[in-house]
């Protein structure tokens, strides 16, 4: 899991630590940390639970399991459910799996390599919104 501190999109004097996407190889995060430079790199290596006999690679959808989110006003007044502060309690292979976190949480949808400095994955909070992603 590879997550990059950068000013607040709400408040440029306030640091977030957004997770900005799952990589398969530490190599690909120190690269990444080579790149940009201007943020702060950092990661955890986290098991992918249910994977068992499927290597996971770049391409392939995992899901974040997380249980707690922060709303925020934009400064144009648009409320909005941000992940900056919602720690991804597990990351699971099978989306079957994933559907039943959603019985006590919200999943983030993960495209393993597809970094995304913002942190904007899609989320599912509703069975129903499984059919709105496109993955």
């Amino acid at each position: 899991m590879l997550f990059a501190k950068q000013p607040s999109p709400f408040d440029s004097e306030e640091m977030i630590d957004p997770f900005i996407g799952i990589v398969t190889d530490e190599r690909d995060c120190e690269r990444f940390e080579a790149e940009h430079s201007e943020y702060e790199v950092s990661w955890e290596e986290r098991f992918i639970n249910d994977s068992e006999g499927h290597w996971v690679e770049p391409g392939d959808t995992v899901y974040g399991y997380f249980y707690m989110s922060t709303i925020r006003e934009s400064p144009e007044g648009e409320v909005l459910d941000l992940l900056t502060d919602a720690a991804i309690e597990s990351v699971i292979y099978q989306q079957a799996n994933a559907r039943k976190m959603l019985a006590i949480g919200h999943i983030q949808v993960i495209t393993v390599g597809d970094i995304r400095l913002d942190g904007n994955f899609p989320v599912v909070d509703d069975p129903a919104d499984w059919e709105k992603i496109n993955n």
